[in-house]
């Protein structure tokens, strides 16, 4: 009767103990913190699966230093799978609901920052896909550029310097969109 009692506590100071603890996924770098595992699935490719969600007051956050990007967003669903080395890293994923996007590369100096409702990432083609009321801010070591009222934009992470293809908002009938380009030795005078 004893152990058992001592069981039930065991599990009950598990439970409140995991409770307490923010929930997230870690695999070397790639840190993956929400409020809730909707599912995950191990597929026979060894790749995984996974759906988490999160709130306003308590987003989904990936950051992955390695990839030099983070997000924040409400819903995440991805796949995560094993490089070269071995270490996970997130292969695809669809960030849905107020997606945050932030990318910053040291060499060559690239920082970009997004915001949209949708953002789509591919690790193989090192791009990603932002769609839904796109703003998106970025600089390198000579300009700092902005992106306005744009549908879609698609920024390619692994070239030299940043390429952005942007789709503006259909407005009477014609795709319009904003980009304003302000030289950095422009504003330091």
């Amino acid at each position: 009767m004893r152990h058992r009692w001592l069981a039930v506590l065991a599990l009950i100071a598990f439970w409140v103990g995991f409770s307490q603890q923010e929930r997230g996924i870690r695999f070397g770098q790639l840190n993956i913190d929400f409020e809730q595992l909707t599912s995950i699935q191990h597929r026979k490719d060894k790749t995984i699966m996974l759906e988490v969600r999160g709130s306003a007051n308590n987003p989904v956050v990936v950051d992955s230093p390695d990839q030099n990007f983070r997000m924040r967003t409400l819903r995440l669903q991805g796949v995560l799978a094993q490089n070269e080395q071995g270490q996970m890293r997130l292969q695809s994923a669809a960030a849905i609901g107020r997606v945050e996007f932030f990318y910053e590369r040291k060499e060559p100096f690239t920082r970009l920052n997004a915001t949209a409702n949708r953002a789509d990432y591919d690790d193989k083609e090192q791009k990603v896909t932002l769609s839904g009321d796109v703003s998106v801010d970025s600089e390198d070591e000579f300009y700092r550029v902005r992106w306005r009222n744009n549908e879609r934009v698609v920024v390619y992470l692994g070239e030299e310097s940043l390429r952005v293809e942007a789709e503006g908002k259909l407005q009477g009938g014609q795709r319009r969109g904003e980009m304003t380009i302000t030289s950095k030795q422009q504003t330091a005078r």
